[in-house]
């Protein structure tokens, strides 16, 4: 079964977590999927438009984002709704690489703001022999238009990595990716203007 992550308005389950480079970070324990859901909010000096352009194309994800060795669409369009294929290199030797297959779907709202959710669809390809498959892989970018060009971008995103890794490695690790996710989104960004 798909997990889906849906925007929550309910602020009291979460639990503030800080700042860390200007990157606001709250956290919130998922019993569905028994897994920890993060998230970071951030306001940024360009237009709602261009940050979902960015962020919503996972198929260039390998070009700006962290960790991410390689990244193809199996099926549909980008940014309205497709399948995608990611394969992550592992952080440490003794962990291995992980890949994951999420159906992402693409909107813009009559508001101006934006919105890119996916979840996992872990059984859409064979298992390769050289990842490990994560069963539960699912989250979204919110894009909301502010004044001038500029945006609050919230990236939420739940994730169980499959194998035998900790979780306090794995709360760890989701902790500090962050806001090297949103400062990847920055740079691209700005490397496009």
């Amino acid at each position: 079964m798909a997990a889906h992550v849906s925007a929550s308005t309910d602020e009291e389950a979460w639990t503030d977590a800080g700042v860390k480079h200007g990157v606001n970070l709250a956290f919130r324990e998922n019993r569905e999927w028994s897994a920890r859901e993060v998230r970071a909010v951030k306001e940024v000096d360009f237009s709602a438009e261009r940050i979902f352009a960015v962020v919503c194309d996972f198929s260039r994800y390998t070009e700006f984002m962290p960790g991410i060795k390689e990244a193809s669409i199996i099926e549909g369009s980008v940014p309205a709704d497709f399948v995608a294929y990611l394969r992550y290199a592992p952080q440490f030797v003794v962990v291995a690489a992980r890949d994951v297959i999420l159906h992402v779907s693409g909107k813009s709202e009559p508001d101006g703001s934006y919105a890119c959710t996916w979840s996992g669809a872990p059984d859409r390809l064979p298992r390769r022999s050289d990842a490990v498959r994560m069963p539960v892989n699912a989250g979204g970018w919110t894009i909301e238009p502010l004044a001038g060009d500029h945006a609050r971008v919230t990236y939420q995103v739940a994730v169980k990595p499959g194998g035998r890794i900790p979780d306090w490695l794995v709360r760890w690790g989701a902790a500090r990716a962050l806001p090297e996710v949103i400062e990847a989104v920055e740079k691209r960004l700005g490397a496009t203007r």
